[in-house]
């Protein structure tokens, strides 16, 4: 349950050291937040920070997608402890979930549900644009990455990173060739479970090795600390 005494009494098991005050409010910003969470076939899932999106872009990506009989459901991620950020997640997603990517995937002509998508894609990677965390425990500056969050099927699902120093024309391509690259995937029987990509605008969409990349950055961090 997401309603705000339920989540009252799981946060009080969760932050025994907290007032019954702290926790009242926290339980009541939390239930507002799951109250924009919907469920269905036709949602499309966006998680995001309030203050990089607002209320007028959420009314945008709803009037896009809302032409193709879709529903936005949304979270705003302000004020939810996450156990870590770096450049291999994605802080701001839209999710297209299985039943989204197949009627993606189905499109006659132009497409225009992928059209839509793609409008909804371009205006958040506009408004994140070169945005960038500031870490003050390490003095480091991580830029904000958003993407598309896409599930197959059960066993196959990935992530799309558009990244926010690119041009536009090289987003454009990017979403472009994501559908491509969602009609390649289908046809994979093997389970491809957190697969993470990166474009690059010659060989079009890579696969990064996302563990061996954490491996390395940590091993140049310790090197500069020596």
């Amino acid at each position: 349950m997401q309603d705000k005494e339920s989540l009252k009494e799981e946060y009080r098991l969760t932050f025994p050291n907290w007032t019954e005050e702290k926790l009242d409010q926290y339980a009541t910003m939390m239930a507002a937040k799951y109250s924009t969470i919907k469920k269905g076939p036709d949602v499309i899932h966006l998680e995001y920070y309030g203050g990089l999106i607002d209320d007028k872009d959420i009314v945008e990506i709803e009037a896009n997608i809302s032409t193709q009989g879709l529903q936005l459901s949304r979270f705003d991620k302000n004020g939810v402890p996450y156990a870590s950020i770096h450049d291999f997640t994605l802080q701001v997603a839209l999710f297209l979930s299985d039943p989204i990517v197949q009627m993606i995937l189905l499109g006659v002509g132009t497409n225009a549900l992928w059209d839509s998508i793609k409008a909804s894609s371009l205006l958040v990677w506009r408004r994140l644009k070169q945005r960038v965390w500031h870490l003050p425990e390490n003095e480091r500056r991580l830029k904000i990455n958003f993407g598309l969050k896409v599930r197959i099927d059960a066993d196959n699902f990935f992530d799309l990173k558009l990244d926010g120093e690119a041009d536009e024309e090289t987003t454009l391509q990017a979403l472009d060739k994501a559908f491509e690259l969602m009609k390649s995937m289908k046809d994979i029987q093997a389970k491809s479970r957190n697969k993470f990509f990166i474009y690059d605008k010659k060989k079009g969409w890579i696969e990064i090795n996302v563990m061996d990349e954490i491996i390395k950055k940590a091993e140049q961090s310790s090197k500069k600390r020596k």
